[in-house]
């Protein structure tokens, strides 16, 4: 999909929100695993300088495969969670609205309408940039443009996207809703 171009997605398919987004919502979940993939680490190395005490040597060397298969648990979990939720976060451009869908087992369909559509914000923190992906915010007509309305708005929110489809889903709103593009620099 090229930037810009998002004419062949007017259909009854929904599309999700690019490859580095499941690698966002991963790294989300792969914290915990993290943790105790560096305890067991922490663990294996205190162990080696305990050789003098082997009762404390045999209850380390368990303390850290416990850890150690904790973490590997956890990466599987993790890694299945992340496939779950990318597979069922995507968006529609239908003829009138905009649907979003998220959830994997409460699922929820939000239709934003392109007439209610006054502004499409593009977010990316340096760590976003790192990993190539934004965040979509569509500001609708009664909404006020506050940080706290931002938050409590999920209908309006996109909170992964890669970068081009970010692009070129603002492209396509905005000649959908006839709202002029501003860039602003900072």
């Amino acid at each position: 999909m090229k930037t810009g171009d998002l004419s062949p997605l007017v259909n009854d398919t929904y599309y999700n929100l690019g490859s580095k987004t499941f690698w966002y919502f991963f790294s989300k979940n792969s914290l915990i695993s993290f943790v105790f993939l560096i305890i067991a680490l922490i663990i294996s190395i205190f162990r080696s300088y305990l050789t003098a005490n082997p009762d404390m040597a045999g209850f380390l060397r368990i303390a850290s495969w416990f850890s150690f298969i904790v973490a590997m648990v956890a990466f599987i979990i993790a890694f299945i969670s992340s496939k779950m939720v990318y597979k069922n976060t995507g968006f529609l451009l239908g003829e009138d609205a905009l649907l979003l869908r998220h959830g994997i087992f409460t699922k929820e369909e939000f239709a934003v309408p392109y007439r209610q559509i006054q502004n499409i914000e593009i977010e990316r923190t340096v760590g976003d940039q790192i990993m190539g992906i934004s965040k979509l915010i569509i500001l609708t007509a009664g909404h006020e443009n506050d940080e706290e309305e931002k938050k409590d708005d999920p209908e309006g929110i996109i909170p992964s996207i890669d970068q081009h489809i970010a692009m070129s889903l603002q492209t396509e709103l905005l000649k959908r809703t006839n709202i002029q593009k501003v860039i602003q620099v900072k």
